[in-house]
């Protein structure tokens, strides 16, 4: 049958249309005949989703295990009479195709990240299914992602003699959890000498290690010779040569970010004062080592007394083998380092703390807050308690280190010759011993007025009958605002008052 196109363009365009629609059927049909015979391995009842594991140190997999090897028997169309071998290989590549048939969103793997217990299947004569199947194990695992995802490894299988196979493409699954190694510095711990100074770990964002030295009266400063940093690793893994580095930063950058954060004016610790002792940690096997690191101090003159300096002791990233990266995504790479030089001095205090008459100041306009915060910050023992007209309550200092601070608002200013401490008695290990006491007109600016220096508190004493103290002034200070700062206690870390009393 004839027909012409002559004068009619809107037929040609349907024709055209339509071999175009022909062409690119073909050519799908093409690309997905394989997927047309896909044996899905989860539709056999032998079949099972494997599961593996791993962990990566600067993207080098280590321990890569298959706990659960998933498998597949290898089906022929039809019983053959001669034995049949099969050859077997991963083709990555199917993987896209067989998201696109199904919808699927398996991730997409490189070639060798997994392998094949054996790529020889053997089917015997007169059978239609193959005894052993076709296994997978994780490889490399360095070629995956971190995390715990399911991958889909497609597998094309060739009969090299005998039968003819039901299906020239298998499909396995199985669960693999990658973990990423990271060295971090611990937390935890405190250290203390006699009361002379200590420091311990908090965190205010980033790890933060605070702690004082002390110059008494115009002797030399005291402090450590070094301080010992324990570290540990994220994941415990098998390797016996892993390494963890560590450095000290005192750079602009790191003041000026630790001052923006926290709102302070740290100083950087002067160049010549500190050095890593001992940077570098042979982890070996080990998720953790105790002290293992070390920063020597010297030069301690080089401190000014009353000033607050800062130092960053930070995990390294190094391109050495087998040296672990740090914990970036947490605060634990870094901890600062932030010392307070204290000058400890008798002052405006009188030493003998004796003889301190006068008249009782009324305390119904009077408030408290502390270093920690407000009586909001506290669950208990909070600061007001110290004015409640109860020995049996009191502030106690929380955290792990000192000095820690009563901040006294008397709401006006008053002519005061000196201060009656009480005790508390619920922890007999958190006498105050040593005490700063600072005044202002306006809460902001502070004038020190020197040091108490007390006793532990008389163990026949009771909160009924208590052994209180005194601070008395040699010279009476007019002020709005008393500031009590607890250096040293018998608990070295922690320290209680009960009730403060003003005498004018």
């Amino acid at each position: 049958m004839f027909f012409t196109l002559k004068n009619k363009p809107y037929q040609l365009s349907i024709l055209v249309f339509a071999g175009l629609l022909f062409l690119f059927n073909a050519c799908k049909k093409d690309t997905f005949s394989d997927l047309d015979r896909i044996q899905d391995a989860a539709d056999y009842s032998q079949s099972s989703v494997g599961r593996a594991n791993g962990i990566l140190i600067q993207n080098v997999s280590y321990g890569d295990t298959t706990t659960d090897v998933p498998g597949a028997p290898v089906f022929l169309s039809a019983v053959s009479g001669q034995n049949t071998n099969v050859s077997a290989s991963i083709d990555t590549a199917l993987v896209k195709s067989y998201n696109e048939m199904y919808g699927t969103s398996y991730p997409m793997i490189r070639q060798g990240a997994f392998g094949l217990v054996d790529s020889i299947i053997n089917i015997p004569a007169g059978v239609s299914q193959s005894r052993d199947s076709v296994r997978i194990k994780l490889k490399k695992g360095s070629f995956l992602s971190v995390g715990l995802y399911p991958y889909l490894i497609p597998v094309r299988l060739v009969s090299k003699s005998g039968g003819s196979l039901k299906s020239t493409i298998l499909f396995l699954k199985m669960n693999v959890q990658m973990s990423q190694v990271f060295a971090r510095i611990s937390d935890g711990g405190a250290w203390y000498d006699g009361g002379v100074y200590g420091y311990t770990l908090s965190r205010a964002g980033n790890m933060m290690l605070d702690y004082s030295i002390n110059k008494m009266y115009d002797n030399p400063i005291k402090g450590p010779d070094s301080l010992n940093f324990s570290v540990m690793l994220t994941e415990s893994i098998a390797a016996t040569n892993l390494l963890m580095m560590a450095g000290l930063d005192n750079s602009d950058s790191v003041i000026q970010y630790f001052n923006k954060v926290n709102g302070t004016n740290v100083k950087p610790f002067p160049s010549n004062t500190f050095e890593m002792q001992s940077a570098q940690v042979s982890m070996g096997s080990r998720s953790y080592v105790y002290n293992g690191l070390s920063m020597k101090f010297k030069n301690y003159d080089a401190f000014n007394v009353n000033d607050t300096f800062l130092v960053a002791l930070k995990v390294l990233r190094t391109n050495i083998p087998f040296c672990v990266e740090p914990d970036t995504a947490s605060m634990y790479q870094n901890v600062f380092l932030r010392l307070k030089v204290n000058h400890i001095y008798p002052g405006n205090v009188d030493a003998t703390n004796s003889g301190l008459t006068g008249t009782l100041v009324n305390r119904s306009n009077w408030s408290v807050t502390s270093s920690y915060g407000s009586d909001a910050a506290y669950n208990s023992s909070r600061p007001s308690e110290t004015i409640d007209g109860n020995n049996d309550t009191y502030w106690y200092s929380p955290g792990w280190s000192l000095p820690q601070s009563l901040i006294l608002d008397m709401g006006t200013p008053q002519s005061i010759k000196g201060f009656r401490l009480t005790p508390q008695y619920v922890y007999i290990d958190a006498d105050f011993l040593w005490v700063g006491v600072s005044t202002s007109q306006d809460g902001k600016s502070w004038t020190s007025q020197g040091f108490y220096f007390g006793t532990p508190t008389d163990a026949s004493t009771s909160s009924a009958s208590p052994d209180i103290n005194t601070i008395k002034f040699v010279n009476p200070v007019n002020a709005r605002y008393f500031q009590f700062a607890v250096f040293k206690s018998t608990a070295a870390y922690n320290s209680a008052i009960a009730e403060i009393n003003a005498i004018q």
